[in-house]
């Protein structure tokens, strides 16, 4: 009984990870920048075997991470992302410096 208070201290860091989102879209986790990714039906997504099944055939463009964060950990399923010059960049603004204006679609990390 008198350790109760461990006990509490790992839960609370627990709940914190939990909530703060460090465990969401850990599949999508490590996409390199400059990574192929598979486009297709307003979609683009992380594997071409999920883009030929739910799409059939589509195109390819190249992954552009979040340039502040150096990172594509955040990224979630159904996120949207945005198009241009032959990328998809995770951040509305890193196209928009990169590239200029484009379009948009939604994220499918590999499942």
């Amino acid at each position: 009984m008198r350790n109760w208070w461990r006990f509490h201290v790992v839960v609370g860091i627990c709940l914190a990870a939990a909530s703060s989102g460090a465990f969401a879209a850990t599949g999508s986790c490590g996409i390199k920048r400059g990574a192929l990714v598979y486009t297709g039906c307003g979609f683009t997504y992380q594997s071409q075997k999920n883009r030929d099944t739910e799409c059939g055939s589509g195109g390819t463009s190249k992954f552009i991470y979040d340039e502040d964060r150096e990172s594509s950990c955040d990224i979630s399923r159904g996120q949207e992302v945005y198009t241009g010059c032959g990328f998809t960049y995770q951040r509305k603004q890193d196209r928009d410096k990169e590239c200029g204006a484009g379009g948009t679609s939604k994220f499918i990390p590999a499942e």
